[in-house]
């Protein structure tokens, strides 16, 4: 619910132009009315085994030429990423000065997509690296408890049902997050050099 707060919050409710590492699947994107979406999800190529189809450590010019995403959602897509500045800073790079990136993934989670499964990441950890690439933080989230990380060490995604019922399986632990996101924002005056 912190993204349905924080698009409100800062009217990102209606972006000109998404850029999303999703196929329309993420519950962020049913809060979003945008004007344009280019999605580049993440997929295998099955013939030679690399993987080139929605991967951000390049992104090709013909997907926007204008470099005008307003706002980025990178769902569930860190963790995959080998070279993570590379890669935001792709997206950096993409995005019109003062134009927001949401970005979510794991601090606990079961591996998968693997071998693509390199990172996972604390609050403070996704936040800095946003920072490091050149954006700015605005505000940060995260989720988790014991009860989930029991789920994850037994090799199975809780769902909804699962997490029901107890104190112990819906309360947020600040000690066993599970998930974290960030919303961050290009400066307005962007001064960051590849």
């Amino acid at each position: 619910m912190d993204f349905k707060e924080w698009i409100e919050k800062y009217k990102l409710t209606e972006p000109k132009h998404l850029l999303t590492t999703s196929e329309s699947k993420d519950p962020e994107l049913y809060y979003l009315r945008p004007q344009k979406t280019s999605h580049y999800p993440f997929k295998p190529n099955l013939v030679d085994g690399k993987y080139f189809q929605g991967d951000l450590h390049y992104i090709p010019p013909t997907l926007n030429p204008a470099n005008d995403f307003d706002l980025v959602v990178v769902s569930q897509t860190m963790e995959h990423l080998y070279d993570p500045m590379l890669a935001l800073t792709n997206v950096f790079n993409v995005m019109v000065d003062g134009g927001y990136i949401f970005a979510s993934c794991p601090s606990h989670n079961i591996p998968h997509m693997t071998p693509s499964h390199f990172f996972h990441y604390q609050p403070m950890g996704l936040a800095i690296i946003l920072q490091n690439v050149g954006f700015e933080v605005v505000e940060s989230g995260q989720w988790g408890n014991k009860a989930y990380w029991k789920f994850l060490g037994d090799g199975k995604w809780p769902d909804y049902y699962d997490m029901m019922g107890t104190a112990e399986k819906t309360t947020n632990s600040k000690d066993h997050p599970a998930q974290t996101w960030v919303l961050a924002r290009k400066p307005l005056k962007s001064t960051f050099k590849t």
